[in-house]
């Protein structure tokens, strides 16, 4: 039986919504193993009309000009509780996604906090 969806916070990042989640370290373990084929020039940004344990995820590249981001492509959708990429068409790309997102190493950060490795950020 799928857990009824919960609205989160338009600016919901993983971070900020880490004490809902159902299992955080492996959350965001499998979150970062899907973000390392980007070179750190990723982002994640998370559904915010999902399930609030294991939100969806949709990874992107930014793309530069010098200093400026002068795009962003998506890479990929992933269902958060499975941990699956989610396939193009499929209603989940057309969600509603948070409107701040975490970086590679927002991420990054994240998980060495939950293993105890680096001090929480404030």
């Amino acid at each position: 039986m799928k857990k009824p969806t919960k609205k989160l916070p338009e600016d919901a990042t993983i971070r900020s919504i880490n004490g809902q989640l159902g299992r955080p370290e492996e959350y965001v373990r499998q979150v970062l193993e899907n973000m390392r084929g980007c070179s750190g020039e990723c982002q994640v940004r998370i559904g915010i009309v999902s399930n609030s344990n294991y939100p969806d995820y949709e990874i992107s590249m930014l793309h530069y000009e010098g200093d400026d981001v002068a795009g962003i492509q998506c890479l990929a959708v992933v269902g958060g509780k499975a941990n699956r990429e989610i396939p193009p068409g499929d209603d989940l790309h057309n969600q509603a996604w948070s409107s701040a997102a975490s970086s590679f190493a927002d991420i990054q950060q994240l998980l060495g906090e939950l293993r105890g490795l680096n001090k929480p950020q404030k």
